[in-house]
């Protein structure tokens, strides 16, 4: 599994709140996952998880068998800013003795760009009950936007 750039997936090759969904446990003599970040100089980092199967087929024909859902869930760390518009899906991949046997791609979701040093204060005389109070907005965007919505 490839990460879109700038999430994590977790650290020191530990994969955070990594578990299989459900009580279906299909793989239940492999190791767990490796979670493993590289920064690279032009982009944000790149996250991967592998999950080496390391079951025997003795008490089954199929180690991995087809058409079986599996499902796993686990924690990410979404990146401060959203990742470019090619960039942003998630790839995932199965290979057996080194040969791809099939892989797809999904589109990630959007990240919002959070406000920094956000403040606001009641200003002004008029602070009474009952009176209209003017307000004061401090803050520093960390992306471009257009508008501005507050509720």
């Amino acid at each position: 599994l490839v990460a879109p750039p700038g999430f994590s997936l977790g650290t020191n090759g530990e994969c955070q709140n990594f578990d299989w969904s459900g009580t279906y446990r299909p793989l239940v003599y492999s190791p767990p996952p490796l979670c493993n970040c590289s920064n690279t100089s032009s982009t944000a980092q790149l996250c991967t998880l592998v999950l080496m199967v390391s079951e025997s087929n003795v008490w089954r024909a199929e180690v991995v068998a087809s058409e079986i859902p599996m499902s796993f869930k686990m924690s990410v760390i979404n990146p401060l800013l959203l990742p470019a518009v090619v960039e942003n899906f998630w790839r995932m991949e199965f290979w057996a003795n080194q040969v791809l046997y099939s892989g797809s791609v999904v589109s990630s979701w959007p990240v919002y760009g959070l406000f920094q040093n956000l403040s606001i204060a009641l200003v002004g005389t008029e602070q009474r009950a009952g009176a209209m109070s003017d307000l004061l907005f401090d803050f520093t965007p960390s992306v471009f936007g257009t508008t501005l919505d507050i509720r």
